[in-house]
C-alpha cells in the first residue's frame, strides 16, 4: 500500500473533493504533457487484458522502468501511446490508476491548481487559474468520510484509517507497485 506523504490531510481532502465533482472532457492535455504515466502491476494486467495481450507482453511492449524508482514502471512514450486525437483514450475503461486519479493526484502533489490547460478544471465552479482550491466550507471527520465515500464510489481505492489515539490517516491502495 502506498501512503501519500506530501501535503496535509486537508489538502488531500480538498483534492478528493474536487476529484469527486470533476468531469473529464477528454481533451487529452494530461495525456500529452504530464509527467511519465505511472503503471502499477494491476494497471498492466487490466490494460493487457483490455488489449488482448499477456501482461508480460504488455510490460515489454509498452512500459519502461520509472525514472528514479527501480520498483515502478511507466508508459514508454509521452504523449501517451494510447491517446488518439480523434477518439480519445483507446484504453479508457482500463486506464491506469494515475489517470483515474486525475486531477486529485496532481492537485495533491503540486498543492496548486493549474487549470490553464484543462477545460474540465476550468469548468469547475469556484476555482481560479493557478489558485489554491479552498472548497471545504467546513472541516471534520463527517466531511472527510463523505469525500472518501464519493471517491470510493468511482472505483478509486482510497481508505480512511482511524487509530486509538483519535488520529486519522488517508491512504490510497495500489498506487505504485
Amino acid at each position: 500500500m502506498f501512503q501519500i506523504r506530501q501535503g496535509s490531510p486537508q489538502d488531500f481532502v480538498r483534492a478528493l473533493d474536487i476529484h469527486a465533482d470533476f468531469q473529464c472532457l477528454r481533451c487529452g492535455h494530461c495525456c500529452k504533457e504530464s509527467d511519465p504515466i505511472a503503471i502499477t502491476r494491476r494497471d498492466a494486467q487490466r490494460m493487457a487484458s483490455h488489449l488482448g495481450l499477456a501482461p508480460e507482453q504488455f510490460e515489454s511492449d509498452y512500459t519502461t522502468p520509472m525514472p528514479n524508482d527501480d520498483r515502478g514502471r511507466s508508459l514508454k512514450t509521452l504523449p501517451c501511446i494510447f491517446y488518439d486525437e480523434q477518439k480519445g483514450c483507446k484504453v479508457y475503461p482500463a486506464r491506469p490508476m494515475v489517470c483515474r486519479m486525475f486531477p486529485a493526484i496532481a492537485l495533491f502533489f503540486s498543492g496548486l491548481l493549474d487549470n490553464n490547460h484543462c477545460p474540465g478544471m476550468k469548468a469547475r465552479a469556484g476555482i481560479s487559474s493557478g489558485g489554491r482550491a479552498d472548497l471545504l466550507g467546513k472541516e471534520g471527520l463527517d466531511e472527510l468520510k463523505r469525500v472518501v465515500e464519493a471517491v470510493q464510489a468511482q472505483g478509486i481505492p482510497v481508505m480512511l484509517d482511524r487509530y486509538d489515539d483519535g488520529s486519522v490517516e488517508l491512504k490510497m491502495a495500489h498506487y505504485f507497485v
